[in-house]
């Protein structure tokens, strides 16, 4: 053998193509064991799954806000949910053209009112004023009679 050459296999191939089998060389913390059992009672055979590391293990925790915040977003309407919505929007959207007519009913019956307490309130100053005079003529008579 030559002495520059380095060894760098852990067996000598005689082919381009290697008719061993590669497993046998694999390295032992990267062959899994089988996570299945067989359990066979008198009546049945069953295959049963055995977990090959604790499954707590890596466990998510999540605080209450964050799991109600994935079950809020996990949720998707129903057909009969989905048109109740498209309903209420549609009327929300109507509400929403209506209202600035209906802000501008509101302010037309505003002044309206307005105008009807004006004319009460004149209405109400006129009658004192006349009621005023009255209580004078009739002062105005009496001495007059005296």
């Amino acid at each position: 053998m030559n002495k520059g050459k380095s060894f760098t296999r852990r067996y000598h191939m005689k082919a381009p193509t290697s008719q061993v089998e590669e497993t046998l060389f694999a390295d032992p913390a990267l062959h899994q064991p089988d996570p299945f059992r067989w359990i066979i009672t008198r009546d049945q055979v069953r295959t049963v799954r055995v977990p090959s590391k604790d499954p707590l293990q890596d466990v998510l925790h999540l605080s209450a806000p964050e799991w109600q915040h994935i079950l809020s977003a996990s949720q998707v309407p129903m057909k009969s949910e989905k048109n109740d919505e498209d309903i209420e929007a549609a009327a929300d959207d109507e509400l929403h053209r209506q209202k600035p007519r209906r802000g501008m009913e509101e302010l037309y019956d505003q002044i309206l009112e307005w105008h009807e307490e004006k004319k009460l309130q004149e209405r109400e100053e006129e009658e004192k004023k006349w009621a005023r005079e009255k209580q004078e003529r009739i002062k105005l008579e009496d001495l007059n009679a005296n």
